[in-house]
């Protein structure tokens, strides 16, 4: 699977060290949009994060951007393992960066993602490595966060889905009274006329996702759901996700 998670919760200046000794950056700059957001990596002490920050646009950001969900094959448990990339560089088209993931003794996960902005468009492609052998299964996630926004600051649109206002599409369907009014709405991309999910702000910006190259991969017993948890390689479809970070006590 491939799902994609946009968390609501609720950007840098450059620095650099002083000294006889070359100083390391804290920041690199992907681009900007013609609307004035900058895309930068950001460097902090566990690694290098992403934001997108700009005039009258909300803030965008994530510290871990290599983010995984193991399964293990026994128990069916998921486990959620995230780090900051521990390497970004710039390439001819773009930014480079890749992490190094461990899920236990005998595996591990190298992530390398290439990001690109090009006419106003952010995009991510991702490959993971497993290096190593053992039973179960994994997903990975893009997740970008809003700090200082709250559910209500936004309306949300998925293609024959949810237009804004959920009153009339039902309780317990995807984009139905129950899951919005528990502030988190997941849609897997192949119940999606487009794979797109998008949010308008109260400010008057706007943020879409989008998996331009969706897959419907999947198998007779995954489409009947006879377990709770599954996993196998044939899968190859994704989800878009909006969802309130609950407030930690």
């Amino acid at each position: 699977m491939r799902p994609y998670a946009f968390p609501l919760l609720v950007l840098l200046a450059t620095h650099f060290s002083s000294g006889a000794l070359a100083a390391t950056p804290r920041k690199l700059i992907l681009g900007n949009t013609s609307t004035g957001e900058t895309v930068a990596f950001n460097r902090a002490a566990n690694g290098w994060g992403i934001s997108v920050e700009g005039r009258g646009a909300p803030m965008l950001s994530q510290a871990e951007s290599a983010r995984l969900e193991i399964s293990d094959a026994g128990s069916g448990d998921v486990r959620e393992l995230n780090a900051a990339y521990e390497q970004v560089s710039r390439i001819p088209n773009g930014v480079a960066a890749s992490a190094v993931i461990h899920g236990g003794t005998s595996v591990s996960f190298l992530v390398r993602d290439t990001w690109k902005l090009e006419e106003n468009v952010l995009s991510v492609q991702r490959t993971v490595t497993v290096q190593g052998t053992d039973a179960g299964g994994f997903s990975s996630s893009i997740v970008f966060s809003a700090p200082t926004l709250g559910w209500d600051d936004a309306s949300y649109f998925a293609p024959g889905v949810l237009y804004a206002d959920p009153t009339y599409d039902g309780e317990r369907s995807p984009g139905g009274t129950a899951l919005y009014a528990a502030h988190h709405l997941s849609f897997r991309e192949d119940i999606l006329p487009s794979p797109m999910l998008g949010l308008y702000f109260r400010s008057g910006a706007s943020v879409t996702m989008l998996d331009p190259t969706p897959r419907g991969d999947t198998t007779e017993a995954e489409s009947q759901l006879t377990d709770t948890v599954m996993t196998d390689a044939r899968f190859q479809f994704g989800s878009l996700s909006v969802m309130q970070q609950q407030a930690v006590p």
